[in-house]
């Protein structure tokens, strides 16, 4: 399987349900049972229910679910998938699908609360809507960071996840060395505690190949003027 597609494939593995016996026949075509593992394992990594590469709308109804209030996103201010393709051929001094001070609207936030804790929530467009780029979750109840911890490493441990608390503390569905090659939690706790969720290395092409995919194809649209 070529690389860029075992990105795409991992992306929408972790994005859909996982499928039940009765609906195998349904997965995406050309998965492998590494990539199928490797989405699983991705979904073990949820905080508060969501996980790297989540749709907006159902993460929104998981942290309701899990207990907490999150307010109506503010889309004001972003723009379309298709708006930001053409903001970036507009300003061709502009590289990276993720410079959002240079190219407003490629993300947006939202903030969920209940009681002691806060899960923040990032979003970035792809052609066909919003999924999770990154999730920060804190913590300032009554229980001490290292507490904390230690029921971390409990939950992700029991789902066969990979924990390690060297000079970091990461969970990750690969092994110590290639921790932050996929998606992955690190978490803080000394002095306080907060666990962030990012795509890692592959994650991060996945969510850029579409960007990359549709500057390319229109930039193919053009006639050269020599």
């Amino acid at each position: 399987m070529p690389k860029l597609h075992h990105h795409l494939v991992i992306l929408a593995l972790a994005a859909a349900p996982i499928a039940t016996a009765a609906q195998g026949e349904h997965r995406p075509a050309r998965t492998t049972p590494a990539t199928e593992a490797l989405a699983t394992n991705i979904r073990k990594l949820a905080i508060a229910g969501v996980y790297w590469g989540q749709r907006d709308e159902n993460t929104i109804q998981a942290l309701r679910a899990n207990g907490f209030d999150v307010p109506e996103p503010d889309l004001s201010e972003t723009k379309s998938f298709d708006e930001q393709v053409q903001d970036y051929l507009d300003h061709p001094e502009r590289i990276g699908h993720l410079e959002v001070p240079q190219r407003p609207g490629g993300t947006y936030k939202i903030r969920a609360l209940k009681e002691n804790e806060t899960v923040t929530v990032e979003f970035i467009s792809y052609p066909d809507g919003w999924r999770v780029h990154n999730v920060r979750y804190d913590y300032a109840g009554g229980k001490t960071p290292y507490d904390l911890w230690i029921a971390a490493r409990a939950k992700y441990s029991q789902f066969g996840l990979n924990v390690t608390d060297d000079t970091s503390a990461l969970i990750c569905t690969t092994k110590s060395g290639q921790c932050e090659d996929t998606p992955y939690i690190s978490a803080w706790h000394w002095g306080e505690f907060n666990m962030i969720l990012r795509g890692g290395g592959r994650g991060n092409s996945t969510e850029d190949k579409p960007f990359q995919d549709a500057v390319a194809e229109r930039k193919g649209r053009t006639v050269p003027s020599f």
